[in-house]
């Protein structure tokens, strides 16, 4: 937690040298603002989506009473949903994850929904701010990104949960410039078996599709991913003196291998390579911990840290990079295919819990909303305040 930067600056500026704010906490803990009357009581929907997540468009909606923009995101009411909806409110307590401002039961076209309103991230997301040039980032800044990330990390990982999706694009910044962690679509308590199959470059090649890429050591791989990604301006295992994906790129997919080039990397500390290398070590057993990354030193003291303008925003919109990084997704998606032996389907024709909750979910026609129904599910636990 702690200092971070105004996302929302029109003049390129070290992120250091931009609006410093002291971070308030999160409203203390309280119960699941589970409703039963109509969200339109309370809302105006727009048809304004603002983001996709996991489980389907985000869209932009204002409070009636004072205007307040807020996001929604509506879930088909099963027990998977309540579940997801429920992580995040236990999740949402620490400052630097997003709120669950209200849950409303309703019916949508004739189906049992689950209208999840959270806070509207006006500040938007972290890659999207780089990569505009807006601000020119540091090591420092580095350091301060990822000790927010930790902290949130470190407190869900207390309370058993697994985020299992932490990558750039869930990391956006709310209108008063506080970093936050979002879309806890595949989120899960440490002891459950996922249903779902992990598929981005932010998890280890190695544990992708086993039982413990469902665990805490997973999450810490992708904030090695994130923070190596933000220091030099291209992910691991890329080299941007490739022109296509070598076998030899492909190996160190596999093999959990990375190099540390002079070009990008003499500019960056021997704390913060060190700190890299122990959050990207293949060995989840030895992997640091989110509370390791929380006592170290060269985190706590992030104002030491070095304040010179890294080569992140030059090399983040190289064309080479987002050539090389659909050639990784390609190769990850055929890696983790033979794997499991499966047979790759068109999107259209694919049947996935989450690709059919989506498409439900296109569109809002508020003619079609209506108060709530009797649910014929439990409702969600009470969540327990011990943790």
């Amino acid at each position: 937690m702690g200092q971070c930067f105004s996302p929302t600056s029109r003049r390129k500026q070290s992120v250091h040298d931009a609006y410093i704010r002291t971070p308030e906490r999160n409203p203390p803990f309280r119960k699941l603002p589970l409703h039963t009357h109509s969200i339109l009581k309370d809302y105006e929907i727009t048809q304004k989506v603002i983001g996709t997540g996991v489980t389907g468009p985000i869209r932009l909606i204002k409070r009636r009473c004072n205007a307040e923009r807020c996001c929604l995101k509506i879930l088909l009411d099963d027990r998977t949903a309540r579940h997801e909806v429920e992580l995040q409110f236990l999740a949402c307590q620490h400052p630097n994850v997003a709120r669950v401002v209200d849950v409303y039961e309703n019916l949508f076209r004739d189906a049992r929904c689950l209208f999840v309103v959270a806070e509207y991230m006006s500040g938007g997301q972290l890659l999207e701010i780089i990569k505009t040039g807006q601000v020119r980032i540091s090591e420092r800044d580095v350091l301060r990104i990822v000790r927010d990330l930790g902290s949130a990390i470190a407190y869900i990982h207390s309370l058993g949960i697994v985020h299992r999706d932490i990558k750039l694009e869930n990391v956006m910044y709310s209108n008063k410039g506080m970093l936050k962690l979002t879309d806890f679509g595949l989120a899960l308590m440490e002891k459950e078996q996922p249903k779902a199959t992990l598929s981005t470059s932010y998890h280890p090649p190695s544990e992708v599709g086993q039982p413990k890429c469902s665990k805490k050591p997973c999450d810490m791989w992708s904030l090695g991913i994130i923070m190596y990604f933000l220091l030099c301006g291209y992910p691991p295992y890329f080299s941007i003196q490739e022109d296509d994906f070598s076998e030899f790129t492909q190996q160190k997919i596999v093999t959990g291998e990375y190099l540390f080039p002079a070009d990008q990397w003499d500019k960056v500390s021997l704390q913060a390579k060190s700190t890299v290398r122990r959050l990207l070590t293949a060995d989840p057993e030895k992997r640091m911990s989110a509370d390791e990354l929380m006592s170290e030193t060269w985190t706590v003291r992030c104002s030491r840290a070095l304040d010179t303008p890294l080569c992140t925003s030059d090399l983040i919109n190289d064309e080479k990079y987002f050539h090389l990084q659909d050639e990784m997704r390609e190769h990850l998606t055929g890696i983790r295919a033979i794997n499991r032996q499966l047979i790759i389907k068109p999107l259209s024709d694919a049947i996935n819990p989450i690709l059919t909750r989506r498409r439900k979910m296109q569109s809002v026609d508020v003619d079609s909303i209506s108060d709530r129904y009797t649910p014929t599910i439990p409702p969600c636990p009470t969540p327990c305040t011990s943790a």
